[in-house]
């Protein structure tokens, strides 16, 4: 097979070892991301193409990454929501919503299942 068309294989990646210029067939890399490099042993992942990112799947990476990329003011006003959801609201137990009384009665009615709520 000609090294041209290599890098037109399904499920191909080149590793990105340091150094290394092999690369190999990683099967199923939808379900299975994580992959060793057969000449050098570096982890990779190939969804990411960085460094295997251990202790956290894909999904966490992703999370972390983005959270990494938010500025310190966009944290410090996800903090102060945070802080206000836990102390000045209660989570449906019916949805999880928060949900808070500003005026009126106690009873209110959760509009995704038929349970009421008794907020007192």
């Amino acid at each position: 097979m000609a090294a041209s068309s290599v890098k037109d294989m399904k499920d191909f990646y080149y590793c990105i070892g340091p150094g290394c210029e092999s690369g190999q067939i990683n099967e199923d890399s939808d379900r299975n991301p994580q992959m060793r490099c057969v000449e050098c042993g570096f982890d990779q992942c190939v969804k990411h193409l960085v460094p295997w990112h251990k202790g956290e799947r894909c999904k966490e990476y992703d999370i972390r990454k983005r959270y990494e990329s938010r500025s310190e003011e966009d944290r410090r006003a996800e903090a102060q929501t945070d802080m206000y959801l836990q102390t000045q609201t209660r989570a449906c137990p019916h949805c999880s919503t928060h949900i808070s009384k500003i005026d009126g009665c106690n009873d209110m009615k959760c509009k995704y299942s038929s349970g009421a709520l008794d907020l007192e």
